[in-house]
């Protein structure tokens, strides 16, 4: 906090101004300081009510903090699950959600470091209490020990059963029963045997569904509406850990979308328009094939949670321009400090370390959006026109674009060359067994076709996984880090390095020219941009209808623009060999 008077000679009243407390950065739009004129050229008056304005504001902080400490509080608490009244189908239901459960943990022990033997004996004492409680039912002396471990496990699955249920007999010897049948097979696969659980068991699971949707190539005719689905689809499987399809409830999708609003900072129209038509679209495959034993879509009429006003304002807060010091800070950091830190981190990304190495590099150097990066494989990286490229593209499985302009073959930056990238690649291509890709820009005889290649290969293999967009988890990482350890403000993120790159280029096109007409587009994957001046033009307006011919500049054309956009004022980490090395 201080005081003030503003220079330029248009007043001479003292001013108060309180700057926002870093935690509250975001929350009052996009100021970062409250200033007000407080009426006077006396500076002992103006301390007075200075005074009073600082206490109104700071009072005001403080409410702001106590108010978002309640919503985190009501976020993480769960709710109570609502009384449940038992049927037939619910205990069935319930019970094979238990059978799944049990023989699933078994799996995972047997695919883990975990020997099966060290609870064999744990197996034994718990087929003993489960066949006392089916042959002596209330009789059983593990009845009521029995029944308590059935209601925690129920509450888990969002059921509240009461102990006065009319059914609640029924019940526990249906769980007693699924409990036997896990414990069974548990003790048949240690005998040798190969023993499983079949969909009539506990139904089919969504992972089965999903892909049976995806083979319905009619159910949805638009390829990249189809992707873009699955790729949703894929995150809530994940998200309710593919359990089966006729488990699933209103709740769990409820819960889904509000970790979409509220972790993952989507806006209420993405998730409105974006994830809930593709959950729809499977569950009325589902129900309109007949095969999966749901009758109707349980995502219909789920309502939606949404942000507040406030809320909305804090997502649309612009993402800044990394300055150098930041960038320079973040190669200092022990982000980069070697192949295997850990830091606090267990994910794949931290101890593979290569995604961690390269992609803030690409996104800085290339201006590439963090999907671009993390979804590319080792045959969007070759040689094109005689230069080392990167080719930004949808057509590899699971790989998606923001739109059509932004498909395109660039130049590797040579500051990304300097840091070993090429090193990389074919080490990469050596150890996952994948051929360079052929020369798109080569003239071929009439009737010669581009090589095809099946296989593709993840260009960073770590990042890859069914259940959610690549950039998700190191963008999560990264971000949780700089702000966190580094103490950067929040309106710095993954995506601050395309800013960056953008004012690179802007830097790059007043300092040494004019460009060729469109070639700035081509680069960036835009249609529309800012010119050195910052005025907001488009593709059409600089080549006219040139634009819809041809395939553009070639890699080799562009690269002498590129080297244009300099870091050397950056403090950059040290290469790529010497990082794997430590």
């Amino acid at each position: 906090m201080d005081l003030f008077i503003p220079t330029g000679g248009k007043t001479n009243n003292w001013y108060a101004r309180l700057y926002i407390p870093q935690d509250l950065i975001g929350h009052y739009g996009k100021a970062v300081e409250f200033k007000k004129s407080l009426r006077t050229r006396d500076k002992v008056l103006a301390q007075f009510r200075a005074a009073d304005y600082f206490k109104e504001i700071s009072q005001d902080f403080l409410n702001k903090r106590a108010e978002l400490a309640e919503q985190e509080r009501r976020f993480e608490t769960l709710p109570t699950p609502e009384k449940t009244v038992l049927d037939k189908n619910l205990i069935t239901k319930i019970s094979m959600l238990r059978l799944g459960d049990l023989v699933g943990m078994d799996d995972d022990i047997r695919n883990g470091e975990q020997e099966w033997d060290d609870y064999e004996d744990f197996v034994a004492e718990r087929l003993k209490l489960v066949k006392s409680v089916v042959s002596r039912r209330r009789q059983s002396p593990d009845w009521d020990t029995f029944s308590e471990e059935c209601l925690d496990a129920t509450d888990s699955y969002g059921y509240a059963v009461s102990l006065t249920d009319p059914s609640f007999d029924e019940f526990i010897l249906a769980m007693a029963k699924a409990e036997k049948r896990a414990y069974d097979l548990m003790a048949a696969r240690n005998d040798g045997e190969a023993a499983e659980i079949s969909d009539e068991e506990v139904g089919v699971v969504l992972s089965r569904v999903v892909v049976d949707w995806w083979n319905e190539p009619n159910w949805l005719e638009d390829e990249k509406t189809r992707k873009t689905y699955r790729s949703r689809i894929s995150h809530f499987v994940e998200f309710v850990k593919d359990k089966p399809i006729t488990a699933v409830e209103r709740s769990d999708i409820y819960a889904w979308y509000k970790k979409l609003l509220f972790e993952q900072g989507l806006s209420n129209v993405t998730v409105r328009d974006g994830y809930s038509p593709a959950l729809k679209s499977l569950f009325n495959f589902a129900a309109n094939t007949g095969q999966y034993g749901i009758r109707e879509n349980p995502a219909m009429g789920v309502a939606f949670p949404k942000l507040t006003k406030q809320q909305q304002a804090e997502r649309s807060r612009p993402r800044y321009p990394f300055p150098t010091n930041y960038m320079s800070a973040v190669f200092a950091s022990w982000w980069y400090a070697g192949k295997s830190v850990r830091g606090g981190k267990s994910s794949d990304v931290f101890i593979a370390g290569n995604a961690r190495y390269w992609v803030p590099l690409m996104a800085m150097a290339q201006g590439l959006r963090p999907e671009e990066i993390c979804q590319m494989t080792l045959l969007d990286v070759g040689l094109q026109s005689g230069v080392l490229s990167i080719n930004i593209t949808d057509e590899g499985e699971e790989q998606g674009l923001k739109n059509e302009h932004t498909k395109r073959w660039v130049p590797v930056h040579p500051v990304l060359l300097q840091l070993g990238f090429a090193n990389y690649v074919d080490s990469e291509r050596k150890q996952q067994g994948i051929p360079e890709p052929d020369d798109v820009y080569r003239e071929r005889q009439p009737g010669q076709l581009l090589q095809s290649h099946t296989k593709a290969g993840a260009l960073f293999p770590e990042l890859h996984t069914h259940y959610q967009r690549k950039a998700n988890a190191i963008g999560k990482l990264f971000n949780d880090f700089i702000h966190d350890k580094l103490k950067f403000e929040n309106h710095y993120v993954l995506y601050s390095f395309r800013h960056t790159w953008e004012d690179r280029l802007r830097d790059a096109q007043a300092k040494d020219g004019a460009w060729p007409p469109g070639l700035a587009f081509q680069l960036s994957g835009r249609s529309r941009m800012a010119d050195s001046a910052g005025k907001q033009i488009s593709r059409e307006d600089v080549e006219g209808s040139a634009m819809l011919y041809g395939k553009g500049y070639t890699p080799a054309a562009m690269l002498p623009y590129l080297s244009q956009l300099d870091y050397s004022d950056v403090t950059l980490p040290v290469a790529w060999a010497e990082f794997i090395q430590r």
